[in-house]
């Protein structure tokens, strides 16, 4: 757990090291006789393993949402996510109930991403991350150019609700990826829209 933590703490710090498009790299993998990149490997765990594994999971950071969005408890609550970003790197949300997204814009949303994997290559370049960032297009936490990688593409994007990014978490939060917006294709504008809808009522 502690290498995990320590590859993503470095990940925040210059961002993600550039990889090959998953996606392309399915297309010319798939004749029989083609070997998977050893990179993408990952030697199977045994049961015995997983059991006797690290019992820190137990110990996840939790954070509770309704604290956070109130005035009276949001200093120490906030104090509380800014540990876990800083040592975990992710944790678990509780009384979440404060923030019902419709499932109009969860199902316009899905519908937008799948719409955003389906473009050509060139296009999804034009969201690839930036140095020094693990937002936009490509894979994120790669830190090193020996680690085993994940068999996947993703589009990452941070977006916080209006009652964190202006109270006191804001030292700890950036904005979400502004180039990734101003990049984004017309066709998927409604994303947009729905983080908007979904996040800062």
């Amino acid at each position: 757990m502690c290498q995990q933590v320590a590859a993503m703490e470095v990940a925040r710090a210059i961002g993600s090291l550039p990889v090959a498009n998953v996606q392309a790299l399915a297309e010319t993998c798939n004749a029989a006789d083609d070997q998977v990149p050893e990179r993408y490997l990952v030697k199977e765990s045994s049961s015995e393993e997983v059991i006797s594994g690290d019992d820190s999971i137990s110990a996840i950071p939790s954070i509770d949402f309704g604290k956070l969005c109130d005035p009276r408890s949001s200093p120490e609550e906030c104090a509380k996510l800014g540990s876990a970003c800083k040592t975990w790197g992710f944790f678990q949300v509780r009384n979440s109930s404060t923030m019902e997204v419709p499932n109009e814009v969860t199902g316009n949303l899905t519908k937008d991403v799948a719409e955003f994997f389906k473009q050509p290559l060139e296009a999804k370049k034009a969201y690839s991350q930036l140095p020094s960032s693990l937002e936009g297009y490509g894979q994120g936490f790669v830190v090193s150019e020996d680690q085993k990688l994940e068999w996947a593409d993703m589009m990452y994007l941070q977006a916080f609700t209006r009652c964190v990014l202006y109270r006191d978490c804001k030292s700890i939060m950036s904005p979400t990826g502004i180039h990734v917006q101003k990049a984004w294709a017309p066709s998927q504008r409604c994303y947009l829209s729905c983080f908007k809808d979904s996040l800062w009522a």
